[in-house]
This record gives C-alpha cells, sequence and structure tokens, in this order.
C-alpha cells in the first residue's frame, strides 16, 4: 500500500510538471501574462482575460482617480474590450487624440507687450525751426488786422508732443496772446483783427515787438528742456504796427523832432562863418597895403 501511494503521488505531480517541461503554458495562465504585456507595452487591442476571476472582495474607493478608459475594437475574432489604467491617459486635457495643440492655453502677456526703448539721458532737447516767414529777410513787421502764418518743422526730436502751445508775446506789457493750443500740426494761421478788445477777452494787440512762443501743451513756455523732448522755443522775434489815418503835412506835428536845438545851431554856424570871413578880408587887405 506504501509503495503504490507513493507510486500514485510521483505519477500525479510528473503529470503536472510534464506541461512545464514540455513548453505547454494552461490556457487562463497564458491569457493573464499576455494581457499584462500587453497592457505594458500599449497595446489596446490586446483581447481581455475573461478567464481570470474577478475580485469581488475589495472595497470600492470613492477617492480614487476618475474611471479606466475602456478601448473598444472589433476584429475578425468579435468585439472585444480592453480596460487601460488611469495613468494612460493624456497629460494634456486640451490635446485632441491626433494629436493637435491645445487651442484654449493662455499666451505669454511678455510675449504680447512691445519694448519701448528709453531715451539716453544725454541726447539733446528737440527744437523747432522756422520755415514761414522766412528769417533771413531782415526785421518782419505785420500789420495789426491782418492774417499771419507761422510754419516750422522739428529738429533733433525723440518724443513728438500731442500738442503744442503758440503764442505771441510782447514783452513791453508782459502778455502772451494766444494764437493756438494742443495744436498737433507744425502750422498755424493767425488772424490779427480779432485781437481788438472788442471781439474777445484778450487784450488788444498792441504796437511793439513780439516773441513766438511755442512749447509742449503738457509743459510751460518757460519749463526746463528734456533729453529728447521739445524744448520751448522762443527764437523768432516780429515787429507789430497799427497804421494810422492820413493827416495833411500842415497838420503834421512831429513828436519826436526838436526844432528849438536845430534852429540854434545854424544861426551859431552863420555867425562864426561871418566873423571868419570879416577876419580873413582885413588881414588880406593889410597884407596887400604893406607890399604895394
Amino acid at each position: 500500500m506504501r509503495f503504490s501511494g507513493s507510486f500514485l503521488l510521483s505519477c500525479v505531480l510528473l503529470i503536472n510538471t510534464s506541461g512545464y517541461a514540455l513548453g505547454y503554458v494552461p490556457h487562463g495562465l497564458a491569457n493573464n501574462k499576455r494581457q499584462a504585456k500587453d497592457v505594458s507595452s500599449g497595446n489596446t487591442n490586446a483581447p481581455a482575460n475573461t478567464n481570470a476571476p474577478a475580485n469581488t472582495n475589495s472595497p470600492a474607493n470613492t477617492n480614487s482617480s476618475p474611471p479606466s478608459k475602456t478601448d473598444s475594437s472589433d476584429n475578425s475574432n468579435g468585439s472585444q474590450s480592453v480596460t487601460l489604467p488611469p495613468n494612460s491617459r493624456s497629460a494634456n486635457p486640451g490635446s485632441a487624440a491626433t494629436g493637435s495643440p491645445q487651442t484654449g492655453s493662455p499666451v505669454s502677456g511678455s510675449a504680447s507687450k512691445s519694448k519701448t526703448s528709453a531715451i539716453p539721458f544725454n541726447s539733446p532737447p528737440g527744437g523747432v525751426q522756422i520755415q514761414v516767414p522766412v528769417t533771413t529777410k531782415g526785421s518782419i513787421y505785420y500789420k495789426i488786422g491782418t492774417t499771419v502764418t507761422f510754419a516750422w518743422n522739428y529738429t533733433l526730436l525723440l518724443a513728438s508732443p500731442t500738442g503744442v502751445n503758440v503764442e505771441a508775446f510782447n514783452s513791453a506789457i508782459n502778455h502772451a496772446y494766444t494764437i493756438a493750443q494742443n495744436l498737433s500740426a507744425t502750422s498755424v494761421t493767425w488772424d490779427t483783427s480779432k485781437f481788438t478788445g472788442q471781439n474777445n477777452n484778450e487784450l488788444p494787440l498792441a504796437m511793439g515787438i513780439y516773441t513766438l512762443r511755442i512749447y509742449d501743451e503738457k509743459t510751460a513756455a518757460t519749463a526746463i528742456p528734456v533729453a529728447g523732448s521739445l524744448a520751448p522755443f522762443a527764437g523768432f522775434v516780429f515787429g507789430m504796427y497799427k497804421p494810422e489815418s492820413y493827416t495833411p503835412l500842415s497838420s503834421f506835428t512831429c513828436v519826436t523832432c526838436d526844432l528849438s536845438g536845430a534852429g540854434a545851431l545854424d544861426i551859431s554856424a552863420i555867425r562864426m562863418f561871418v566873423v571868419a570871413s570879416t577876419l580873413f578880408s582885413l588881414s588880406f587887405g593889410y597884407f596887400l597895403s604893406t607890399w604895394l
């Protein structure tokens, strides 16, 4: 009995191990190994192991990651489904299955902002060059009541002003007449007939010498020049005059003439001439009488 029992046990053991020795693997174990290999290599078309028993004893984890994705594919063997692990999903939720980039990604703000170069501190301030009228023709005078045109260009300007103020300053009365305010153009027409003291609140234009002022409307006419910006301009001088009505010569009075001084000078000259002539005549007659 002992021999027969040992013999039967040896036969059973031989039968169980003969399959591994000859290269035979049980069907259920082979399916389990094939499924694990396909999942690790990313092959989603591998058939699922239908022979593996389900673990019904493990509790459900309500705090775990979202349910895994099931990829279904149809082949000649029928419809098969493979359950992918949660970590096999794409890291970018916005990317499509075809690999297209996520269209909703924000754009960097630093790339969209334009860079403005700073003005060097040693840059000279901008200036104004008068084009109209031509300043090389000497002194310029304008008649009060007419229209006057001024035009200019900017030089060495790195930061253009949004607008300029144009004024005519009379230093004799210490008053500036406004020609234009917040002007973006480089020319202006001044109607001097409006500055009579009746059509506006300005003082009437007085005869005298005026200085044209052009400066940034954000600053003042006496502001300190800034590098690259427009410096206040006051380099053009002109005269304004008012013509008087016609006066006959008989009723004309010269307010700048000194007739008393001019008459006295003429009488003295005549007296000196008469005295000199008399002395010369007497001395010459005496000289001739002594020699004859």
